[in-house]
């Protein structure tokens, strides 16, 4: 009996040894050098000086960075670098340690390029392609899996022609944009995928073939974790990233910036905004008014309300004594001000008597005219009349100057 507890005791210590051992192995296969465990609040907390955080419908609390006009995920501020994970992205901002080894970058007409939260580690989360004259890459969008990497727009890749690939200034040498759409029509997908923590990534070309294109040696870098948040710094042989282990954590307590809503419909699903009260003395003096409300302690006596002041003109001017309109000036009892708006247009009597003397005004001078134009015709008339009887003495003296017959 002791000799079979002996033994079953010796097979269950020998069971565990031979797990922690493939435990262990497991583990160092995947490369459990990453950092300590965070929350999502570390993105939140880390990010927020260089971007603002909304609400972003079907994905929650997106983050848009600013990077300025121009700025596009694994183009801007950065270069690639070969590492034992694949091919590594380099960044060159103080906050990329995060949004291009984190989550999922997508592009809204409106914010432009949006970072989705993510909780795996990568050394960059992008699909690939290649022809025998570029290579080329784009940023992974949410939702898209790493076997179906298709419908991503073509002017979110990126090429490059082969021979500067991996260099620190190959942006220098990007194809423009306009000429993605005839390169992707002759590029293939590059399905060389790699595993880290259980998650599937695509690590890019293959080093032989980049060492064959560029014609120069690549020394692959050994990926570090860094200690803190900051920029990822490439030593020699060596690149330190901060990549700690994210999880999950409750919403942050700070208040983010909410998005507009895409249509109508949603309007209606948005959640009443409550608005702080202004402290403009306009509404100050509104917060100052008295009750409508009347009662014995409030009484108009008591607190007589302020006089609206916005229209002087129809404030109708005490009367004076008989004593001071004698020694007043005759027209001390008119205000100094302008005339009131209310006075600007004519009374009804004064636009009928304007009327009535433009009227008279208008046959006065229809009856000179006519008057003159009948004066005209009689001197017209007498005119003729006297150029007939000349005409007529003419004739008479010459019959008389002819000899009888």
């Amino acid at each position: 009996m002791k000799n079979i507890l002996k033994v079953t005791l010796f097979c269950l210590l020998a069971a565990s040894g031979l797990t922690g051992c493939a435990t262990t192995q497991s583990l160092a296969g995947t490369g459990t050098t990453q950092g300590p465990h965070i929350s999502f609040n570390v993105f939140y907390e880390s990010l927020s000086p260089y971007g603002r955080w909304i609400s972003y419908p079907n994905y929650g609390q997106v983050w848009i960075p600013n990077a300025g006009r121009g700025f596009q995920p694994y183009s801007t501020n950065g270069h690639w670098v070969y590492s034992d994970y694949g091919w590594t992205w380099v960044s060159g901002y103080s906050w990329g340690w995060a949004p291009f080894h984190y989550g999922r970058w997508l592009f809204d007409d409106y914010y432009g390029w949006i970072w989705v939260p993510g909780e795996e580690w990568a050394p960059a989360w992008v699909a690939w392609r290649n022809s025998s004259d570029y290579y080329g890459w784009a940023p992974m969008g949410p939702g898209v899996h790493i076997n179906i990497n298709i419908g991503i727009p073509a002017a979110h890749w990126v090429f490059v022609p082969r021979p500067y690939f991996g260099r620190s200034n190959a942006y220098r040498y990007y194809i423009p944009r306009q000429r993605n759409t005839v390169i992707i029509r002759n590029t293939t997908i590059i399905h060389n995928t790699h595993v880290y923590n259980n998650n599937r990534y695509f690590a890019g070309p293959s080093r032989s073939e980049v060492q064959r294109s560029t014609h120069r040696s690549i020394r692959p870098v050994k990926v570090t974790s860094a200690s803190r948040v900051g920029e990822s710094r490439l030593r020699g042989n060596q690149l330190s990233i901060y990549r700690p282990q994210v999880t999950r954590g409750t919403a942050p307590t700070r208040q983010v910036q909410r998005a507009a809503p895409q249509n109508k419909s949603e309007q209606h699903n948005q959640p009443a905004r409550t608005t702080r009260p202004s402290t403009s003395p306009a509404n100050r003096a509104n917060d100052n008014r008295p009750s409508r409300q009347v009662s014995p302690q409030n009484h108009p006596a008591a607190n007589p309300q302020p006089q609206r002041t916005t229209r002087p003109s129809r404030s109708i001017p005490k009367q004076a004594s008989p004593d001071q309109k004698a020694s007043a000036p005759r027209r001390s009892s008119r205000p100094a001000a302008a005339a009131p708006a209310r006075h600007s247009q004519p009374s009804r009597k004064a636009t009928t008597q304007r009327a009535t003397r433009n009227s008279r005004h208008t046959q006065v001078q229809h009856a000179n005219r006519n008057t003159r134009t009948q004066a005209h015709i009689s001197r017209s008339v007498n005119r003729n009349t006297r150029t007939q009887a000349h005409t007529s003495r003419s004739n008479g003296n010459v019959s008389h100057a002819r000899p009888h017959r």
